[in-house]
């Protein structure tokens, strides 16, 4: 790989290596990316980190990230939320997908918002006038985002 990978790429790789192997610090993280040939100084995969929203689990000493779950990557300020407050009047999830429905001329705005938040769990979006299509990887990721947005 490049060592002049863009962000995008380099968050992917993060993500799948902290899905594979237990990755407990910063350092850590640099070092793993290092091996597979790619520059990453400690303030980068800082704000990498901070913008995957990974969190620490584990017991106490053997904590090492991971990818949050579904409900704890939406905060209330996100601009999806509040989009999501304002326009959405509906939605029904079957199997791996979700439609959510919106106001009007609303639906590519709703899409194109949730597409920059680049979560791993949604394999692709559509949108029309006033409907937005998720797809997921698979049923049980559909219920959970189904229900974060229902609670919101």
């Amino acid at each position: 790989m490049s060592p002049s990978i863009n962000t995008k790429k380099r968050r992917e790789i993060i993500r799948d290596l902290i899905l594979k192997e237990k990755i407990g610090t910063q350092e850590d993280l640099a070092a793993r990316l290092r091996e597979l040939g790619l520059k990453a100084t400690q303030s980068t995969v800082s704000r990498d980190i901070q913008a995957l929203r990974l969190i620490k689990q584990g017991a106490a000493g053997a904590k090492y990230y991971a990818l949050p779950a579904i409900k704890t990557k939406l905060k209330p300020s996100d601009p999806l939320v509040t989009m999501y407050r304002q326009i959405v009047v509906g939605m029904d999830q079957a199997t791996n997908m979700i439609v959510i429905h919106t106001e009007p001329g609303m639906a590519q705005a709703f899409c194109a918002t949730m597409d920059k938040l680049n979560w791993e769990e949604i394999v692709g979006t559509l949108a029309g006038e006033d409907t937005v299509l998720l797809i997921t990887k698979n049923e049980e990721t559909a219920r959970e985002i189904y229900q974060t947005f229902h609670d919101l």
